[in-house]
């Protein structure tokens, strides 16, 4: 009981509450919700802007395998040139092709310049048929501007090791793909 009794009395020293009923603490409190907009919470980590955006039209690859097409894309103005940018893209592609290795490559991209990249590898045997997913893809920035920075989700045909053949990649055939941009305070 002794215990339990200090630990309250160590409680009523770092919380206090006006006569409105909010509370004040001092040191940190652990709380898993809370109402209001969270605008006078501090600390590092906390979102600031969220911007989404979606894909408008289906998107045939081109046969050069060096050739992106932008699926979808977002624009974001950071507040401060230390914050983060979380990019969450989710890419709507269909792989379809009649050769035994397709494969679509994408990337994520700030402008021009490639932040990450990956690969998919489609094989399912010689018959002609869709390989349909949306493949998650995130990635985070630091741009260091405090100007509007556009994110674009590029995506291109590929065909295994020997990039050779005759393939149809597409994006947002079957669904829709998505960007989301969130401002992390650093």
């Amino acid at each position: 009981i002794m215990s339990k009794q200090n630990e309250l009395a160590q409680l009523a020293d770092a919380v206090t509450v006006d006569g409105s009923g909010n509370l004040d603490v001092s040191g940190t409190l652990a709380a898993t919700s809370y109402t209001g907009s969270g605008s006078g919470l501090t600390g590092t980590g906390k979102i600031l802007q969220v911007v989404k955006s979606q894909g408008t039209s289906s998107i045939t690859f081109s046969q050069d395998f060096s050739a992106y097409s932008t699926i979808v894309s977002a624009s974001i103005t950071p507040s401060s040139t230390s914050n983060g940018i979380l990019i969450m893209a989710q890419n709507a592609l269909d792989g379809c092709s009649g050769g035994h290795y397709p494969a679509l490559h994408g990337h994520i991209a700030r402008g021009g310049t490639t932040l990450d990249g990956m690969e998919l590898v489609l094989y399912q045997g010689s018959t002609q048929s869709h390989r349909i997913a949306v493949i998650p893809h995130s990635f985070i920035d630091y741009p260091n501007t405090t100007s509007s920075v556009t994110y674009n989700s590029n995506w291109a045909n590929s065909s295994g090791s020997s990039r050779s053949g005759t393939y149809g990649g597409v994006g947002n055939q079957y669904d829709t793909s998505r960007m989301f941009l969130f401002e992390i305070e650093d």
